[in-house]
């Protein structure tokens, strides 16, 4: 089973209502590279998806590993 990191990604800056443009200044990465990753046209990498998930709201940290545990086991 393969865990979809963009999906979580995805679904957790929306159920946050996170804007990318204030997600790109805290985690110090181009606006433009988390749109590439969000569209799956780039991937990036491990360090940047810490910066990127350190930068949003701690209700959205633990939304994001809930929603991976969730596709971990299978629902």
């Amino acid at each position: 089973m393969d865990l979809d990191l963009v999906k979580a990604f995805n679904e957790t800056i929306e159920v946050y209502e996170v804007m990318a443009k204030d997600l790109a200044v805290a985690a110090k990465v181009g606006e433009n590279q988390i749109s590439l990753f969000r569209h799956r046209k780039s991937r990036i990498r491990c360090d940047t998806v810490q910066a990127l998930l350190n930068a949003l709201p701690r209700e959205a940290q633990i939304y994001f590993v809930f929603l991976l545990t969730k596709q971990a086991s299978g629902e």
